[in-house]
């Protein structure tokens, strides 16, 4: 049952969960997620599938795929898988969520068309504490907590969080069941003894299988897999590098020295302006004039 890719790979969670098709298994899934912070249930689901996945998947940002859908009130729901920390989850959830929610209305419309948006973030980091797996986030008021701005939901899974965890109770909570199948956090006997208990879930290991059949399938999965660890190699190449040069360096020579070695060598492994400035805490005019530097 061990697979040479994982479920939660951008690619083969956007052919299980995002694919026109497979509403049941999706629908299925949000549920055990609303199960978990006791919230109302999905009745009916509606995925809006994005075309040519395969032609333009490669330029999507790396480790980031998102899967859209509609229920039956008409909530908008959009969940994404990270795998790559960016360090700015919160303001790219933020900033996703008000273009999803604003997309919903059109010229001349009054605001009460607007749908209610559920943000759901499955990350492969701790955006917070790694005690807590599911974080669930909507607006309260001050006075008193059960007055809610009910248009915004937001979820965070931090499977990191999860995968620590020693004690899954996959056998009576249904989140756990899932996110102990989708990480493979458990042996071979408990594995089969979730598939066997869970009928969605059977039909999430079969589609699995189909999937990893294919080999065209199977070399884009396999392909973005590299990209991912090749990203996290470089991230961590030029953390590890920057820190020894800092030591190097001298501590009279302080932190600034340091965070320019480390921006440098981040330059020179491919990573981003901005994921540079969230690495060091240099400026962004202070990365760009490293870039223009190098580039000399």
């Amino acid at each position: 049952m061990k697979w040479k890719v994982s479920p939660f790979n951008d690619f083969i969670f956007k052919k299980l969960f995002g694919t026109v098709g497979n509403e049941e298994l999706l629908k299925a899934f949000l549920n055990a997620v609303m199960k978990d912070k006791n919230l109302p249930l999905i009745e009916e689901v509606t995925i809006i599938e994005k075309l040519e996945l395969e032609k333009n998947y490669f330029e999507e940002k790396l480790g980031i795929i998102d899967v859209h859908a509609k229920t039956d009130k008409g909530e908008v729901i959009n969940i994404e898988v990270q795998l790559c920390n960016e360090y700015n989850i919160d303001k790219r959830t933020l900033f996703y969520w008000s273009k999803l929610y604003s997309s919903n209305i059109k010229k001349g419309q009054n605001y009460e068309v607007l749908p209610k948006v559920i943000t759901i973030n499955i990350l492969n980091f701790n955006y917070y504490h790694e005690k807590w797996v599911h974080l669930f986030f909507t607006p309260t008021a001050d006075v008193d907590s059960n007055l809610k701005m009910n248009e915004l939901e937001v979820h965070f899974i931090q499977l990191p969080a999860f995968r620590k965890r020693h004690e899954k109770n996959f056998k009576t909570h249904e989140l756990e069941r899932w996110l102990t199948f989708l990480t493979q956090s458990a042996n071979e006997e408990e594995l089969e003894e979730i598939v066997a208990m869970d009928q969605e879930i059977f039909k999430v290991y079969e589609e699995i299988k189909h999937l990893l059949s294919d080999e065209e399938v199977l070399a884009v999965a396999e392909a973005r897999e590299k990209q991912f660890l090749d990203y996290n190699s470089a991230i961590n190449h030029a953390e590890a590098r920057g820190r020894q040069e800092g030591v190097e360096l001298g501590i009279e020579q302080g932190e600034f020295n340091k965070s320019i070695e480390i921006a440098k060598n981040s330059i020179e492994n491919g990573l981003d302006d901005e994921l540079i400035v969230k690495i060091t805490g240099l400026s962004i005019e202070e990365i760009k004039r490293l870039r223009n530097e190098l580039n000399k």
